[in-house]
């Protein structure tokens, strides 16, 4: 497998950003903004990312938002260790069901 442009890697060390970007609202822009790829929404980052409204967080919503999100990150590891063959597209499927 190689990747390609459509690949996106966002570096962060904050679980606040995590949480921000797994959210419902992120997930509405995202749809409403980005494209389409068949029958499917696709993210494309210069619309979906990059024009992203992120909100100014004081220091206890950031913490509490980022608490979330690493419950979130160690569900899904800890789901991808009993599963190896889970991929996040997978468990997702799976939510969706």
């Amino acid at each position: 497998m190689l990747p390609d442009n459509a690949l996106i890697n966002i570096a962060s060390d904050s679980y606040s950003t995590l949480g921000i970007l797994s959210s419902r609202i992120h997930f509405i822009w995202s749809l409403a903004t980005g494209g389409t790829q068949e029958d499917r929404p696709r993210y494309i980052k210069t619309r979906c990312f990059e024009t992203f409204p992120f909100p100014v967080l004081s220091e206890q919503q950031a913490a509490e938002i980022g608490k979330l999100a690493e419950r979130i990150d160690a569900h899904r590891k800890q789901q991808q260790a009993l599963h190896s063959e889970l991929t996040l597209t997978g468990m997702y499927n799976v939510l969706e069901k």
